[in-house]
């Protein structure tokens, strides 16, 4: 595919990303419940399960396809999973343990978007990134200021933030290989 379709590819995606975090966010609370009922109160069972296989699957990644030997990654590895679990404990309510996968996945997405005319060594990129991810998270609590049934919480954008940060510093440091 060449660089202009690409690029739309990629700009298309996160736009739709960020169009579904904001969508949802008026219903957030009742698929909460929903998906509580549905699993019998597992909700929170079920997000630790998707992190684990999420963490597994990063591993296996360094080991199987990079073939990864040097230990620094695998300590940076565990660095930043230390740091993603101090992130979950700020999360007060099971629900809100949520935003470690979506602001991780809008970095995932973003970073793809981005690399396509930014070198993927370059510090730009993962400043604008962190930056837009930012932005995004403090729009998506500006927004449920708005709504009767959620509330503005600063806590909320930390955490969207600091999920977007840690993401793409796994990216930077174990998936792509230093140059």
């Amino acid at each position: 595919m060449d660089k202009v379709k690409l690029r739309k590819v990629w700009w298309a995606a996160t736009f739709i990303y960020v169009s579904c975090l904001y969508a949802i966010l008026g219903v957030a609370p009742k698929l909460w419940d929903a998906v509580n009922r549905f699993t019998g109160g597992r909700g929170l069972v079920i997000i630790y399960v998707s992190g684990l296989i999420v963490i597994a699957a990063l591993f296996w990644y360094l080991i199987i396809i990079k073939k990864e030997r040097s230990p620094f990654r695998y300590l940076l590895f565990f660095i930043f999973l230390y740091i993603f679990f101090k992130i979950n404990r700020l999360s007060i309510t099971p629900a809100e343990k949520i935003h470690l996968f979506m602001y991780s996945g809008l970095s995932a997405i973003l970073y793809n978007a981005l690399k396509i005319d930014l070198d993927r060594y370059s510090l730009r990129l993962y400043v604008c990134g962190m930056v837009i991810c930012l932005a995004v998270g403090f729009f998506d609590e500006v927004i449920q200021f708005f709504l009767p049934n959620r509330v503005f919480d600063w806590r909320d954008v930390i955490i969207n933030f600091a999920s977007s940060v840690t993401a793409f510093m796994v990216i930077r440091f174990n998936i792509l290989r230093s140059s």
